[in-house]
């Protein structure tokens, strides 16, 4: 992944069945994102606008057993990814855009917050 501006995480329900597969998993959004707008850098002091980009990865969690069998194997189930889900491009494409307007509005809470911390001007598109 590119080093971009605006790095976090987020979570949604995903609904398998369109996929043939009866399930819904809880994942985890992992994303860097640099915005087409004009954003504070707090690096360089200033407002900049650099070449828009977007990189995201999904993982989800394996489901507990109701009573596991050995507890202390299941007690820390870690994170696997569903990435070939973006790359077969099996998401919507209403899903990934609604993904990355949500990526859009953290960043662009973030860019507020950055720009009081410095005491910087508002943005100069006004987002």
């Amino acid at each position: 992944m590119t080093k971009r501006p605006f790095i976090g995480s987020g979570y949604l329900n995903l609904d398998l069945r369109p996929l043939g597969i009866d399930a819904k998993r809880f994942v985890r959004v992992l994303y860097q994102y640099t915005p087409a707008w004009p954003y504070y850098d707090p690096a360089q002091g200033k407002e900049v606008t650099v070449k828009a980009g977007i990189d995201i990865a999904l993982d989800t969690r394996p489901r507990r057993p109701v009573q596991p069998v050995d507890h202390e194997a299941t007690k820390d189930l870690v994170w696997f990814s569903m990435d070939i889900l973006l790359v077969r491009h099996v998401l919507t494409v209403g899903l990934y855009e609604r993904i990355c307007e949500a990526i859009d509005t953290f960043a662009r809470d973030e860019d507020r917050s950055r720009r009081r911390a410095a005491g910087a001007p508002p943005p100069s598109d006004l987002h």
